[in-house]
């Protein structure tokens, strides 16, 4: 490669990344034009401020694309600036049929900009697609001129002589030289690393701890000595040494303790400037939205006005990554189940259709996003008969729920009112993924709703992905971590002020009565003698909340509180129930991050007065990793009668030996007869041998005989063809599960996203 053909690389990277940023400022721009209210005498000064600053942008995008040789965008921005010209001429708002057109006219130029060299079929489509939508036709006058423009360049100005003395920076210049571009991946792991830092920062206090310890002994020693010189004289030369001895270590301990100080505070403002390089606006995650509501407003006939607040405030580009699916899925949702059609609001005399997004910062570690339409509602009697329905309930309880509990039924993944599984991916679980997604980021989702007048998710995530505060816990001779955002209060109880109540123990904490249990006993750990039915002492308790629930936890200690740094528990840890990850303590020991949301659940739904097996090693904690979930206990035990009545019988194809074992755990939990294999051929073969299988899990991955090619030759062995086939594997490259689509699998999970309650749906749906 020539030096030329590099320098044209670098400058067609530049230019994409420019253009990018520009087109995602005209979106902004043009969802804002949009939002202005329309036939007031206002409207146009409003929306002349946003058009000016689009004129600006497009403006500059288009002298960037001269300068790449992009001559197709080049001409649609002249058209983009004509459209927006002629209306800023006629001093007439922009209405919502014009603000979608050119809306539309900035996603094509995006497609167009992301063809590459040599695409020019694909360009000339685009852009005589983009002239119709803006009334623009490309004649060959529009592209001589736009040719002629291209090629023109300023001339200068030969009236005066040049100089040589060098002139100061332009602005521009000047901007390019306090910023730099630095790639994702670098500062990602710039603020992993950083991170780290803080269990320096833990350690250096506990070192300073023990010298102070240390100083305390030292003088406690000097006393008892100069009392025994007292009556023995010879001990006057030790206790002169122990006098200097104190003196050093009393100078080390100052300037421990200066050190430290200024180490942690150093520490803390690091740690604070690498967070920011990663926060972004929440508007980043918003982005995509207006577009989508209007092309669902089309493709659905309704006509819904979108309005988006609080974009300005900044979160950790990490959460904002996670949290964009299930902020679409809830409002894909609510576009479809939501809101009547057009005809059907102007029957009852509703007003236009509203969708309202909203940002706002609940404290320094939490961010509240509220999605809120005024659309039909939520049915609770629907959603009871559903669930009654299909045996996740009895008709009595259905009956006797509250509406939170109600809503909690939607959240379910075996809740649905679908009969078959519509995609391969897995889709169709609705917003128990939605749930699922939001939890793994340590935060929780809330449902209100009233039917006619509309439904409001509420989703309460961290601001920063990595770091929280935390109270660090013992519980028979293991340490754990609870976040403080769930923390209502630590208290003392004596045991005998637990009352038993339905078979729980409870505690009256400002006039309501709270669930009570041990931590032990909702993690099903060995008791430990501090929370023993025989102690008498008092208890230390923590009482954590989530949604409107509160429960009380019993600890055997609660040691400090500090900033912890969280690790993600990976497969098949990650889908233990209770816990929501993992952090290193400063003795180098891991302690387990408590999963409040879970936690209160099991401690509200789960009857303690039963006896129980403790809970020891990997394999046992796999047995009962989603057992503890009550409110799926019904369904559990309607599905595991139901197989062992059937004698269903299911191969499972993995050559990894934990995931063998994981996979045989939850299937034989639920009643299935399990047959395990190592490879696609071996399973191949005993298919063959014996046909008295029901359905077929399998890798992709192994050898001899790969999961796809397992799947193909099922599927054209006349005996086997069909038979149900789940595909499970750690590969998430969409093209991966479009090749297990063409190879006929039935389903494709994610080893990663793996839920037990999930891969039992759909093995239910298969069956």
């Amino acid at each position: 490669m020539t030096d030329s053909d590099d320098f044209a690389n670098r400058l067609s990277e530049a230019f994409q990344e420019e253009a990018s940023e520009i087109l995602a400022d005209v979106r902004k721009l043009f969802s804002q034009i949009e939002s202005i209210q329309q036939n007031t005498s206002t409207a146009f000064s409003e929306q002349l401020v946003h058009i000016d600053l689009a004129l600006a942008r497009l403006h500059s995008l288009k002298g960037s694309a001269r300068a790449v040789s992009e001559q197709q965008a080049v001409t649609i921005c002249q058209w983009l600036e004509t459209a927006l010209a002629n209306a800023k001429a006629e001093e007439k708002s922009i209405d919502r049929v014009q603000i979608h057109a050119l809306s539309f006219s900035i996603e094509l130029l995006d497609e167009l900009l992301g063809l590459k060299n040599g695409e020019e079929h694909g360009k000339e489509r685009i852009k005589a697609e983009i002239g119709k939508l803006l009334g623009f036709t490309p004649s060959a006058k529009i592209q001589e001129e736009a040719k002629a423009q291209t090629e023109t360049l300023e001339e200068p100005n030969t009236s005066h002589p040049l100089k040589t003395s060098v002139k100061a920076p332009s602005a521009a210049k000047a901007d390019n030289l306090t910023s730099v571009r630095v790639s994702i991946e670098k500062l990602d792991r710039l603020l992993s690393e950083s991170e780290e830092l803080l269990t320096v920062k833990t350690k250096t206090a506990e070192y300073l701890e023990d010298l102070f310890q240390l100083k305390s002994l030292v003088s406690d020693l000097g006393d008892e000595l100069k009392a025994l010189s007292q009556s023995q004289p010879e001990t006057a030369t030790i206790n002169g040494q122990l006098k200097l001895l104190q003196s050093k270590v009393s100078t080390m301990t100052k300037v421990a303790s200066r050190d430290q100080s200024s180490a942690s505070l150093l520490i803390n403002r690091y740690l604070e400037t690498a967070k920011t390089l990663v926060m972004l606006p929440v508007s980043t995650c918003f982005e995509g939205f207006p577009r989508l509501i209007r092309e669902l407003s089309r493709e659905l006939d309704k006509d819904v006005e979108l309005t988006i607040d609080g974009g300005q405030l900044e979160v950790d580009r990490r959460v904002l990554e996670r949290l964009k699916d299930p902020l679409i899925h809830i409002l894909r949702n609510a576009m479809d189940h939501g809101f009547e059609s057009t005809q059907e609001r102007s029957s009852a005399n509703k007003n236009r259709a509203k969708l309202t997004v909203c940002a706002r910062q609940l404290n320094g570690e939490t961010i509240e996003i509220t999605i809120e339409d005024n659309g039909r509602g939520i049915d609770d009697r629907a959603i009871r008969a559903t669930a009654v329905k299909k045996m996740l309930i009895g008709a009595e309880e259905a009956e006797n729920l509250s509406l939170d509990e109600v809503y909690a039924l939607i959240f379910r993944s075996d809740f649905s009112t679908r009969e078959t599984v519509s995609e391969l991916s897995g889709r169709g679980l609705g917003l128990a993924i939605v749930k699922e997604k939001i939890e793994e980021l340590n935060g929780r989702i809330e449902l209100s709703s009233q039917a006619g007048s509309g439904s409001t998710f509420r989703i309460i995530v961290p601001t920063t992905l990595a770091t929280f505060m935390g109270i660090l816990v013992e519980a028979a001779g293991q340490r754990f971590v609870v976040p403080i955002s769930g923390m209502n209060r630590a208290m003392r109880v004596h045991p005998l002020a637990l009352e038993i109540v339905d078979e729980r123990e409870t505690f009256m904490v400002d006039g309501q009565v709270l669930p009570v249990a041990a931590l032990t006993k909702a993690l099903n750990l060995p008791a430990s003698r501090a929370t023993s039915s025989t102690n008498f002492k008092y208890l230390e308790m923590l009482v954590i909340s989530h949604r409107d629930k509160k429960a009380g936890v019993i600890v055997d200690q609660i040691l400090t509180e500090q900033e912890f740094l969280v690790k993600k528990l990976g497969f098949p840890l990650g889908q233990i129930n209770n816990f929501a990850g993992a952090t290193i303590l400063s003795d180098s020991k891991v302690a387990l991050v408590l999963n409040l949301a879970e936690l209160v659940e099991t401690i509200v739904k789960t009857r303690f007065m039963q006896d129980q097996k403790p809970m020891f090693g990997l394999a046992a904690m796999l047995d009962r990793q989603d057992n503890d979930k009550q409110d799926s206990h019904m369904q559990d035990s309607h599905m595991q009668d139901s197989a062992i009545e059937k004698n269903q019988s299911i191969l499972v194809v993995e050559d990894s030996l934990t995931s063998r074992i994981f996979m045989r755990n939850i299937l034989e939990a639920a009643g299935y007869k399990v047959t395990l294999s190592v490879n696609g051929k071996e399973a191949l073969d005993t298919l063959k041998k014996s046909q008295n299988f029901d359905l077929v899990i399998s890798d992709i991955e192994m050898p001899i005989l790969d999961g796809l090619g397992l799947v193909k030759a099922i599927r054209t062995n006349k005996q086997l063809k069909q038979l149900p086939i789940v595909l499970v594997t750690s590969l998430s490259n969409e093209k991966f599960k479009n090749a297990g689509i063409e190879a006929g699998a039935n389903a494709y999970f994610v080893k990663g996203d793996l839920n037990q309650a999930n891969l039992l749906s759909v093995i239910r749906e298969l069956l």
